[in-house]
């Protein structure tokens, strides 16, 4: 049987180019630290509303904080089998915590998943960005200063 989330409704294994050709993981690794936030905040939901059992919850989080160590570390193996970020993280959280991991996906689609983290994602590059234009303004300025005097030619 596949690993797939989709694979039950074929017989035969996805063919090497079409996994390679269809896996964004190698893209998507930016998303990393976004998924794991959004996926401990809605484990700590599933466990605050007892859809799961509190100790699950915490099981759940400890084995994504792990997962994050490992893609600090570079000790995470980026696959393109795993097809997509999303998968990739919740299979390793799920082979050290073992069958509880595969609750984190309890009441949640992967296009919540997915929108999530480019949410979060767009909000951290325009917050760097807002933070980089700042920087760029007050280096102008500071050159501006220093060169009050300056005479410079004009048409």
């Amino acid at each position: 049987m596949s690993s797939k989330l989709w694979g039950g409704r074929f017989d035969l294994p996805t063919n090497k180019l079409v996994e390679e050709f269809n896996a964004t993981i190698m893209i998507e690794q930016r998303l990393c630290p976004f998924d794991i936030k959004g996926s401990i905040a809605h484990a700590t939901m599933l466990g605050r509303q007892n859809i799961i059992s509190q100790s699950d919850a915490d099981t759940i989080i400890s084995g994504l904080k792990k997962v994050e160590q490992e893609i600090e570390n570079g000790q995470f193996v980026f696959s393109t089998a795993d097809e997509d970020i999303h998968m990739a993280i919740e299979k390793r959280m799920t082979e050290i915590v073992g069958p509880v991991g595969g609750k984190l996906h309890t009441g949640r689609s992967r296009n919540d998943q997915t929108t999530l983290d480019s949410k979060m994602h767009m909000r951290a590059t325009i917050l760097e960005i807002q933070q980089n234009i700042r920087a760029l303004q007050a280096t102008i300025v500071a050159k501006a200063e220093q060169n009050f005097n300056v005479i410079m030619p004009g048409l």
